[in-house]
């Protein structure tokens, strides 16, 4: 009954606690975060590009990621996906 526990709490830490997870259409970035984690920085390869994600949580209770993609906002959570190659970096501002 263990097998592929550790694998699966990796998954679960790594992709809907830090909230750094891929999706169909592009790179989710949903942190889930209680107000005692700071900041923190995740580098994610994926389909061939490199995005760098920092995270900084206010701490404030409910607050929801505002993300700014090489230096522009946008709306939403989802990056859309760049092309191979390229590197992408991630503000996140709970």
């Amino acid at each position: 009954w263990l097998t592929g526990t550790a694998a699966w709490t990796f998954v679960a830490a790594s992709q809907y606690l830090l909230g750094v997870r891929p999706d169909f259409d592009g790179l989710v970035v949903d942190p889930q975060l209680g107000p005692d984690v700071g900041a923190f920085t995740v580098t994610r390869k994926l389909r061939g590009a490199t995005y760098e994600v920092a995270v900084t949580n206010s701490g404030a209770p409910g607050s929801r990621a505002r993300l700014t993609v090489d230096g522009q906002p946008i709306d939403g959570n989802r990056v859309p996906y760049a092309p191979a190659g390229a590197l992408v970096r991630i503000e996140a501002v709970l």
